[in-house]
């Protein structure tokens, strides 16, 4: 904030409203007199949702007293904030303030998911462990997988994708066949191999390959 400023001036800040007041601003001038005090706010971050195209102006007020009662200039409109990003996006590129590449993490959509912030992540897609609150794809295998916050959710599937008949119970997995590190144990479901075993074939102690 810069201008002609009592020394005594005081700024505060509403945490309900969001008003900011400033409270013996002007230093007397003889009458006539024309001058300027400049406000400035960076970093401008907005948590609400700004999605509006129209969003509202800000309103200065100013008064001669201190109980602002007599008001001696106002501004209503012509005073739109201009945010980076639209919310939930914490960040996005300058091109397009509705593409996110960052999402509040502490917010009511956490998710990052692709390019949009969600509340969680959607059907088809899992944080998969990911601490940073980022949405990846099901492995192909799965229609639908699990999200539990543990790494390989993504494997973990809620049904299989047809063409991946066969499954290891145990944990949701989906195979088109049994792969390395798993048997056939019947003609519709997979075991699997015992260590030493890293390969095995009919029984999970019968070893093709060995740790």
């Amino acid at each position: 904030m810069s201008g002609p400023l009592e020394s005594g001036s005081l700024c505060s800040v509403s945490k309900i409203t969001g008003r900011i007041l400033i409270e013996r601003a002007f230093i007397q001038y003889p009458l006539g007199y024309y001058g300027e005090i400049t406000i400035e706010k960076d970093n401008l971050v907005n948590l609400g949702d700004n999605s509006d195209t129209t969003p509202k102006s800000f309103v200065i007020q100013v008064f001669t007293d201190e109980t602002q009662k007599y008001i001696m200039d106002e501004m209503t409109e012509g005073l739109e904030p201009q945010l980076e990003c639209l919310f939930p996006c914490k960040s996005c590129p300058a091109s397009n303030k509705s593409k996110c590449l960052s999402c509040y993490t502490d917010s009511e959509f956490p998710y990052l998911q692709i390019d949009s912030c969600e509340k969680h992540c959607n059907h088809g897609f899992t944080s998969n462990g990911n601490l940073k609150k980022i949405c990846e794809t099901c492995d192909e295998s799965c229609n639908g997988c699990r999200d539990t916050a543990l790494v390989d959710d993504k494997f973990r599937c809620l049904k299989c994708y047809p063409g991946f008949d066969m499954t290891f119970k145990a944990d949701n997995r989906c195979f088109e066949t049994c792969t390395f590190g798993y048997f056939e144990l019947t003609p519709k479901t997979c075991g699997q191999c015992q260590l030493p075993c890293t390969g095995c074939k009919g029984d999970q102690n019968y070893c093709t390959a060995c740790d």
